[in-house]
């Protein structure tokens, strides 16, 4: 499985920035170049499906939301999860930060449009 070392430094340093708060990541993607935007979705998701191999009890969108919650607090957590894969949580709560939507979001606010894997 692939550590933090393995991703766009970009994904890591913007999530540590954002600190947990989705209205800060809104912010600081909302200054961002479209590519970078792109970039940044792409790298995020990229992280959630290399955790696919650490399974995870619920239906797939609670799966989906406990790889996301994992992304989303950013490398360290994401390193301890990858090296003790028992730590993963079973859950991910209406107070935990899961920010896979955002990209998406703040893309079509600022461009009018979703983003595509041709970007």
């Amino acid at each position: 499985m692939l550590s933090s070392k393995d991703f766009w430094i970009v994904l890591w340093t913007t999530l540590k920035r954002a600190k947990g708060s989705e209205q800060a990541l809104v912010e600081i993607l909302a200054t961002m170049p479209k590519p970078v935007i792109v970039a940044f979705d792409k790298e995020f998701r990229r992280a959630m499906s290399n955790l696919r191999e650490i399974k995870v009890r619920g239906s797939e969108d609670m799966q989906k939301d406990i790889y996301a919650h994992v992304v989303s607090k950013g490398a360290e957590f994401y390193d301890e999860i990858v090296t003790h894969p028992d730590r993963i949580p079973r859950d991910a709560g209406p107070g935990d930060a899961v920010f896979l939507g955002v990209p998406g979001r703040v893309f079509w606010e600022r461009f009018g449009e979703e983003i595509t894997l041709q970007e």
